[in-house]
């Protein structure tokens, strides 16, 4: 970065200021960027430069409101470093006074006082006789400030040394014009921030709410683990619990069992044990010589097993509730404050500790803690509220007595399991027709899609929608100009070599030489003849392949149909197009119709043991959304051999119905139907649950 000390060379003439049009427009954009989207540094450079433009200056920075001393400014134009402008242009300075103070004095000056300033040339502080402005020429700055926040900026540019009084007053006003046309820009970043500050504030109190609303340990460190993950931003984090002088893992992110025999599970706990003796949170990696050998070795043993760039062990400490600090700042006598001492010093003692992973690439030291540290503690304290409960006088007999009472009531559970046992019999007894469902849509059989053959720009649409066309009709014509202008130049360069050749052959046969020189020009002529019949020859297949390139940019019609693509002229006319893009589709509306319906994946098993034990087509009902009290009838036509992924429904296969002639009104390409599949007879219990047995199979007994 550079500084903005600049010479008296940098001044520029009044004539290479812009015109009162062209200072509008130069505030016009700058406004439009501040409404935009730009990045801080990106939008500071663009203002600064409008500024010089409008200004007619040369030299400009714009300094943050935190600036410190020495530190460069956020952008800068045509500026010297400051240490090469003082030790090679001379200053008015007195005594060998630091000039960097008195410029960071002048910025210091403009912020806190929140107006425009224009410092002449040699200005000095009267308090402190530092040179506010060490340069030759005059300088003007104007802070970028809101009126209800402090300034944000301050813009800087050197004027040059011949200015008059009304010249700069008139700039400097102008330059606050620029100023505050940007302040929009840091109001906007202003919101931005706050509103970001509320969402995560909004973020940790659901997390916060989450993490209290249950008593259960398992529960409290699950939600720790997999919740927190996102609130803190780091890419696993493990609870560990001291359980009868025991570290046990009870969660780690995204994985709902755990491994007691685990390599990583045991590493977690041993490094969890290790820094809880120790009481403070421990960063790994840390500079050498700063962790005690013990706890570097397991952390280093459990990042080659997890591939953890980072960790950060952080322990787990009771804390004092809030009715526990109230009874310990309420008790008065020596032995209830030494009670209450020693509760607090319980409460410090680390019950466990919890383990952040970080697997990408981190800084070198982390810019806050903070979530950490709120994150840890929580968690804590809600561990702590669950051993209270459990802590609580006759927990297990409350338990007992629980179990106690569903013994009373064994002779409803005797009438429950009874009907229970003839329900389950009717459901196996009675039979019902099994169906898969799908998503299907409406098409005609026959219809196809035009694609790009070659890239153009759309010049003419001959057909809209609902165009009735026949095959090799003309649809859209396409237009190259580089296609244009080749065919142009090939058929000027034939038809010159045509003529050319013309004249040699109409010379050939005039010309009886008799001479020598005559028969060595006419040798000459005939060999140019040649070389022209060989340029005629290719200029005539180049002519050819244009004319093939040209025809690839006809858009026909392959089939008898209409257009059925919507509103073709809004959508291609004048759009450049490239080689495959689809363009059209045409439909022969009046030959057959089916059904193409996508049925799910782990459906399909019951599609296809029906057809291998029926020897007909299985039978398709559907109902059309655009006539929903309807049901027609249809057959599965062919199945699709493989399956093709879905964004939406997972993966799915690709089935034809083949369906009976449905009135015209309703045959609507594109319409949505609602299709069934009649998979043959089941139990009426197996046509009803066998989606969740099939789910039971695949997750609990596999």
């Amino acid at each position: 970065m550079e500084s903005s000390f600049p010479t008296s060379e940098s001044a520029v003439s009044p004539a290479n200021r812009g015109t009162i049009a062209e200072i509008e427009s130069l505030l016009d954009r700058v406004v439009q960027l501040a409404d935009g989207d730009l990045a801080l540094a990106k939008f500071q450079t663009e203002l600064l430069g409008s500024v010089v433009s409008g200004l007619g200056v040369r030299r400009g920075a714009i300094w943050p409101a935190d600036h410190r001393p020495g530190e460069p400014p956020a952008a800068s134009i045509d500026a010297v470093s400051t240490a090469e402008f003082f030790q090679s242009e001379p200053v008015f300075l007195a005594g060998g006074l630091n000039s960097h103070a008195g410029h960071e004095l002048l910025l210091r000056r403009v912020i806190l006082g929140r107006k425009p300033i224009a410092a002449l040339a040699g200005l000095r502080d009267s308090e402190s006789d530092h040179v506010l402005n060490p340069t030759r020429s005059t300088l003007l700055l104007a802070p970028i400030v809101s009126p209800d926040s402090p300034p944000d900026a301050v813009i800087e540019v050197l004027l040059g040394d011949a200015e008059s009084p009304a010249t700069r007053a008139a700039l400097l006003e102008l330059l606050t014009a620029f100023a505050d046309a940007a302040r929009v820009y840091f109001d906007r970043q202003r919101l931005a921030a706050l509103r970001q500050r509320d969402a995560r504030r909004e973020e940790w109190d659901r997390f916060i709410g989450k993490l209290h609303a249950t008593l259960d340990p398992e529960s409290v460190a699950f939600t720790a683990s997999n919740e927190g993950r996102e609130i803190v931003r780091c890419d696993r984090i493990s609870v560990v619990s001291e359980r009868r002088g025991r570290s046990r893992l009870l969660a780690t992110s995204g994985q709902s069992t755990l491994d007691p025999r685990s390599p990583v599970v045991v590493a977690i706990e041993e490094l969890a044990t290790a820094v809880a003796a120790g009481g403070e949170p421990v960063w790994y990696p840390s500079p050498p010589e700063t962790l005690p050998p013990e706890i570097e070795s397991l952390s280093g043993v459990l990042c080659e097993l997890t591939n953890a760039r980072r960790i950060l062990i952080w322990p787990l400490r009771h804390e004092l509730t809030a009715t526990d600090r109230l009874q310990a700042e309420g008790n008065d006598s020596g032995s209830d404050r030494a009670a209450a001492q020693r509760q607090d010093s319980r409460s410090s003692d680390a019950t466990g500790a919890i383990l952040f992973e970080h697997w990408t690439a981190f800084e070198a030291e982390p810019q806050s803690v903070e979530p950490y540290a709120t994150l840890v503690r929580h968690t804590a304290l809600a561990l702590a509220n669950c051993r209270r409960h459990e802590s609580l006088p006759f927990f297990s007999v409350v338990s007992w007595i629980g179990s106690w009472q569903l013994r009373r009531n064994l002779s409803r559970i005797r009438v429950g399991a009874i009907a229970l046992l003839c329900a389950l019999a009717l459901l196996w007894l009675i039979p019902a027709e099994l169906t898969v469902s799908g998503k299907g849509t409406l098409q005609p059989e026959v219809r196809r899609d035009l694609f790009a053959r070659t890239d153009g720009v759309v010049a003419s649409i001959e057909a809209e929608h609902e165009t009735h066309c026949r095959t090799d009709d003309v649809l859209l014509r396409l237009s190259r100009s580089q296609l244009d202008l080749e065919q142009t130049r090939v058929a000027g360069e034939l038809r010159t070599a045509r003529r050319r050749l013309a004249g040699l052959e109409a010379a050939r046969l005039q010309s009886d030489p008799q001479t020598a020189a005559d028969r060595e020009k006419s040798n000459q002529n005939t060999a140019e003849e040649e070389e022209l019949r060989e340029t005629v020859a290719g200029l005539e297949r180049q002519s050819r392949l244009l004319e093939e390139q040209a025809d690839e940019l006809i858009v026909r019609a392959p089939i008898d149909g209409d257009v059925l693509t919507w509103d073709v002229r809004e959508t291609l006319a004048s759009r450049p197009v490239q080689r495959g893009q689809l363009l059209l589709t045409v439909g022969d509306l009046t030959g057959p119709w089916i059904l193409e319906v996508d049925i799910p994946d782990e459906a399909i098993g019951h599609v296809l043991a029906a057809q291998t034990q029926s020897n007909t087509p299985l039978p398709v009902a559907f109902m059309l959304a655009t006539d929903p009290g309807t049901t027609y009838t249809g057959e599965l036509e062919r199945l699709a051999m493989s399956a093709e992924p879905d964004r939406v429904a997972g993966q799915r296969v690709r089935a034809i119905v083949r369906i009976p002639e449905l009135p015209a009104h309703l045959r609507r390409p594109g319409a949505v139907v609602i299709p069934r599949v009649h998979c043959g007879k089941f139990p009426v219990g197996y046509v009803w649950f066998h989606t969740a047995w099939e789910n039971a199979q695949k997750y609990l007994l596999f």
